[in-house]
């Protein structure tokens, strides 16, 4: 499920800014954008996060500003870092026959050479201020998944009515599909003159037979309790992807063993119906909590 959520807080000690964005995603996975200097927050916020959120891929990027009192920057010189760049500089100067006349502040003034450093906070009272920003943005970040949770709910319950529908309808066909070849093949031995040139009650005894090994009624049951334990966990206001993503499976199961079971081109044009009815719940299911 997709979602964003921001988040401020401020303290004596600084600042915290929090902005977390999700995206679709099947399991839960979770990247840290934040200064190595705070890099032992990360357990913590990742403990928060899976409190609220089980599935979905999420990006936390986060900025932390010490207060003023505490915020005077100082310049750290990188002295290997200049030096490769004398390095470099005298081994051109050698190779065009240039005169070196490079002095400290051309090196100075080169990328990376001199850095501004900020003094970090004291790791409890950071985290104190970092989760009142976490915090914030998570339940932003909720509200705005929820929102989507309930457009989704809406749409697959839908999906999943007019699954039953075609379910019904498959069973009202079933129901006559027996009667419809008995008449079919009757009417077919009629056609070749051959009323009185097989065994009727052979021939009966296979159709029974044959009604027995086309019977749907099972997956007809099963298709049709799959479908209200879905409604059941869509409506239980808990995450229930994983659950859904199960039952897809095991419905599409069902209705493909009825198209091998049966005959009948109702109920076959009903089976296809079915399964692409189906395949629509299953990539909407990819993007429920």
């Amino acid at each position: 499920m997709t979602g964003y959520g921001h988040g401020e807080a401020t303290a004596a000690c600084g600042s915290v800014t929090v902005e977390i964005s999700s995206v679709n995603g099947k399991r839960f996975d979770f990247r840290l954008d934040c200064d190595r200097t705070y890099s032992f927050l990360e357990p913590m916020i990742l403990e928060a996060v899976r409190k609220k959120i089980e599935r979905g891929s999420l990006t936390c990027r986060t900025r932390i500003t010490p207060a003023e009192s505490n915020n005077s920057k100082f310049r750290l010189i990188d002295n290997e870092c200049a030096a490769r760049y004398a390095r470099e500089i005298k081994s051109l100067a050698t190779l065009l026959e240039l005169s070196d006349d490079v002095g400290v502040s051309t090196i100075t003034g080169l990328p990376g050479v001199i850095k501004p450093k900020t003094p970090s906070l004291p790791d409890k009272q950071v985290w104190n201020v970092f989760s009142k920003a976490l915090n914030t943005a998570l339940n932003s970040l909720v509200r705005m998944r929820t929102a989507e949770g309930i457009r989704l709910a809406n749409d697959l319950s839908k999906r999943l009515a007019l699954l039953q529908r075609w379910t019904n309808e498959i069973e009202r066909l079933s129901q006559k599909a027996a009667v419809r070849h008995v008449k079919k093949l009757q009417t077919r031995i009629a056609e070749l003159g051959m009323d009185g040139a097989y065994d009727k009650e052979k021939f009966y005894r296979e159709i029974v037979l044959l009604a027995d090994r086309s019977d749907i009624s099972e997956e007809i049951t099963r298709i049709s309790s799959h479908i209200t334990h879905s409604l059941s966990e869509l409506n239980s206001g808990k995450p229930a992807g994983r659950t859904l993503e199960f039952i897809s499976q095991e419905l599409l199961r069902e209705i493909n063993t009825i198209g091998s079971k049966s005959q009948d081109k109702g109920i076959s044009e009903r089976v296809i119906k079915s399964k692409s009815e189906i395949e629509r719940i299953r990539e909407q299911i990819a993007n429920v909590e």
